[in-house]
């Protein structure tokens, strides 16, 4: 097994990090986490989970994006340092960070873009795909069931 702390480049030059964790056999299966809003990749849980989808021949790529930590700076490659984390985030430029992450799958793993899309259109003819767009733009409150979303959760995390 290959464990190593890994940096990347988002195409607008912000640095981000994260690991990798790689089976001992070649293949081409990737577990992809990505943090943001306030926490990081370096907790014990993704760990944990890396560790348990490997001993089933997935590797694993975590990055901390832009909006991971509530506070605190990201660099760019040309120096400079800016405020970062959810406290400062626009989502939109985590757009540059995830599409790093494609990228540096893709060359980890001998990926070409021309597969990924041809693997895109195939789900897409067996399954569908994500026309629709449908988002969560609020939710009432009054009608919550507090008790219920604890329980679940709580069989969620057994």
């Amino acid at each position: 097994m290959s464990e190593k702390i890994i940096e990347l480049h988002a195409l607008d030059g912000v640095k981000t990090n994260g690991y990798l964790i790689s089976g001992d056999r070649n293949n081409k299966k990737v577990l992809i986490e990505i943090h943001g809003m306030t926490s990081n990749c370096f907790k014990k849980r993704e760990r944990v989970i890396a560790k348990t989808v490997k001993n089933i021949g997935i590797d694993t790529i975590c990055i901390n994006t832009r909006g991971s930590e509530i506070v605190k700076y990201i660099k760019y490659n040309d120096g400079r340092r800016e405020l970062a984390g959810t406290a400062y985030e626009d989502i939109e430029e985590s757009y540059y960070d995830l599409m790093e992450v494609i990228n540096a799958i893709m060359n980890i793993k001998g990926y070409n873009i021309e597969e990924v899309n041809q693997v895109m259109r195939d789900k897409e003819n067996r399954k569908g795909a994500f026309n629709k767009k449908i988002y969560l733009e609020y939710v009432d409150e009054e009608k919550r069931n507090l008790k219920e979303e604890m329980e679940l959760n709580k069989n969620f995390r057994k």
